[in-house]
């Protein structure tokens, strides 16, 4: 696989600190929901966390395109350690206050668009444009690596030293992290048309007014947009879902199992030359994440809802790695974190009215359904056993199979290969 050593300098340093992230986000997500017992509480952290990506995007774009990229990483990583530490203290002298809570997780978040769009938008000038492909690959290892390792070890973690030394592990990444990325030379994070950018591209819409002139990437976009608002409701039920119908050893292992499937289809994504029509490729992945999804609705065994959880995650590195290669190849680098931040922005958009929907669908709305006669038909097809995920995941399934058929169908979304 072929990249430089650079780049696998600036992966590695990520990997270590995402991990560790990845262990605070686990154990938050556990603490909270047995703090609370119910969805709408996890919905609204996640809720929390959604939302500077949204509200900063664009100034946080303008930032990373104005300024080196490396040191907008360094205070951001910082920000998020010095926010972790006020953490660590406040749930050891005081006791659960789920405002407070959000406002830390709203804290931590807003740093970590900083910090993501800043390493997104470098891509360009860390790798050749021929490594572009094998570096969004590498960058999808990255979320498979996190969601194999993350729940296992922190889970067996939660049980053995809690949240907080679950956290001070998270510093210790942090710390780790920063020694290896400040070996790293600052002028390989910025473009050498960085002067320019600074003197005749300070319009803070740049990123949004180059996204409406590419008619098949904003239909991606659109499409996207509205496959993020379906998934992620599914996405936010996993924890309660399968704790519902077993353990937190259960949800390690589903979540492990999602783990595998991007880390093998990021290993795809990486080494396979995709050919021309990569409009197919993606439909057909998003075809098949649809019936994953009708697969983990239609049970309620740990084992199948792993496999149809780690079928799921399977196609979305190549989909995901086949839609960053087309914009980074489009973009020009002096619009890279711009154009990163509208996407991303855009792209989430939806995604907490999914979190404000899901916590009244599933602990209100549908088992008020589920006890009407007409609902009885239902009830014995899928059984009682956490009736009213399932029934979120089938209809989701079902909606994501009829919405691809129908962009596959569009001239416009067929004319994606020629914007390469």
């Amino acid at each position: 696989m072929k990249i430089n050593p650079l780049f696998r300098k600036v992966w590695c340093a990520r990997l270590i600190s995402i991990l560790g992230t990845g262990l605070t986000e686990f154990g938050f997500s556990v603490w909270v929901y047995y703090a609370t017992g119910k969805v709408t509480p996890m919905a609204v952290t996640m809720l929390c966390a959604i939302l500077p990506s949204i509200l900063v995007a664009p100034f946080s774009g303008l930032i990373c395109d104005k300024y080196n990229r490396k040191k907008i990483i360094v205070i951001a990583d910082s920000v998020a350690a010095v926010t972790s530490i006020v953490m660590l203290i406040y749930i050891t002298v005081f006791e659960f206050n789920f405002g407070i809570i959000c406002f830390f997780i709203l804290v931590s978040s807003t740093a970590n668009t900083f910090d993501t769009n800043a390493y997104q938008s470098a891509i360009t000038t860390l790798v050749d444009k021929s490594e572009l492909k094998t570096a969004n690959g590498l960058n999808q290892l990255i979320d498979s690596i996190n969601t194999i390792v993350s729940p296992i070890v922190a889970g067996i973690l939660y049980s053995l030293i809690g949240l907080k030394g679950i956290i001070i592990v998270d510093l210790m990444s942090y710390s780790i992290s920063m020694i290896i990325f400040l070996q790293i030379d600052r002028n390989k994070f910025t473009s050498s048309n960085i002067q320019v950018v600074k003197e005749k591209e300070k319009e803070l819409w740049k990123g949004f007014q180059f996204i409406f002139t590419q008619k098949s990437l904003l239909l991606l976009l659109v499409y996207f947009t509205i496959l993020n608002f379906l998934f992620n409701i599914s996405t936010a039920l996993i924890e309660p879902f399968s704790l519902s119908v077993g353990s937190t050893i259960s949800l390690g292992f589903i979540k492990a199992c999602g783990g595998i499937g991007i880390l093998c289809g990021g290993l795809f994504a990486s080494f396979y030359k995709f050919k021309q029509e990569t409009y197919k490729i993606i439909c057909i992945g998003i075809l098949w994440e649809g019936i994953a999804v009708l697969l983990m609705g239609s049970t309620n065994v740990i084992f199948l809802i792993g496999g149809g959880r780690l079928l799921f995650s399977l196609v979305i590195p190549v989909t995901n790695t086949i839609a960053g290669t087309l914009w980074l190849e489009k973009t020009p680098q002096e619009l890279q974190g711009r154009v990163y931040a509208a996407r991303a922005m855009i792209a989430k958009l939806l995604i907490p009215v999914s979190y404000l929907l899901v916590g009244p669908l599933v602990d209100r709305l549908i088992p008020n359904l589920i006890d009407r006669r007409s609902i009885l038909i239902i009830r014995k097809i899928l059984g009682m056993n956490a009736i009213q995920y399932r029934i979120v995941f089938l209809v989701i399934g079902v909606l994501v199979i009829i919405l691809t058929l129908g962009i596959n169908s569009s001239k416009t979304f067929r004319k994606l290969d020629d914007t390469v």
